[in-house]
């Protein structure tokens, strides 16, 4: 199984969109290996949900992300997790084992005349 989470700098990413990368790691027999992490160069609207159905994973995990990206991911057949926090090694060791529960987080309100508000998340 590939996971995916959505990261800045080692910490999971509270904004989706807003991520600077998205670290892979592989899933077997209980044991997380990191495969690579791709790196997100500038803020790009609806960039980031592409760069992760490019990298052809089966889980994501983030912090928060808007319903258009949760439907885009689960029509990919793409696991969401949402309300994770945290470093992102630590992050993956929970999920790993069956300790990481989804809070189903969204954000909302993104409209984008791009002086960057995007609105507010919540639970």
């Amino acid at each position: 199984m590939k996971v995916g989470i959505a990261g800045s700098n080692g910490k999971v990413s509270q904004h989706f969109g807003h991520s600077k990368e998205l670290n892979v790691f592989k899933i077997s027999d209980n044991k997380v290996s990191f495969l690579e992490k791709i790196e997100v160069q500038e803020h790009v609207h609806k960039g980031f949900p592409q760069i992760v159905l490019n990298a052809d994973i089966d889980v994501l995990i983030c912090g928060n992300l808007g319903a258009g990206a949760v439907q885009k991911m689960e029509n990919e057949n793409i696991e969401v997790i949402t309300g994770a926090s945290g470093d992102i090694n630590e992050t993956i060791e929970l999920y790993a084992k069956g300790e990481l529960v989804s809070k189903d987080l969204q954000c909302e309100g993104h409209s984008h005349d791009h002086d960057h508000e995007h609105g507010h998340c919540h639970d």
